[in-house]
């Protein structure tokens, strides 16, 4: 099993599949669709958000994100504005367990 957290990224160089290290800082975009848990079969609780929005400050991962969800399909666009403490704390982390699986 692969770990990697969240808003972090691989800094490779290009055309290359070397890694370098992880980034954090700047923008990401996820996609969310909830409609295909429907058709998996049985589940021991199903999710579906009608509409949700929120916008959020994580003033301790320094990032700002926003989550828009309308009739099961939506996105959460994410800004990693600076590199906090618990950040370089977690990027150090990720980094040991992925050199460990890879070993």
């Amino acid at each position: 099993m692969k770990f990697f957290p969240r808003g972090f990224s691989w800094i490779t160089f290009p055309g290359s599949e070397k890694r370098i290290g992880i980034a954090y800082r700047g923008f990401s975009i996820q996609w969310f669709e909830e409609w295909s848990q429907f058709f998996k079969g049985p589940r021991n609780w199903y999710t579906f958000h009608p509409i949700q929005v929120m916008i959020e400050d994580e003033r301790n991962m320094g990032r700002v994100v926003m989550l828009v969800i309308i009739l099961g399909f939506g996105f959460e666009v994410s800004w990693n504005y600076r590199e906090t403490e618990k950040v370089t704390t977690i990027i150090r982390q990720a980094e040991e367990l992925i050199d460990r699986q890879e070993q």
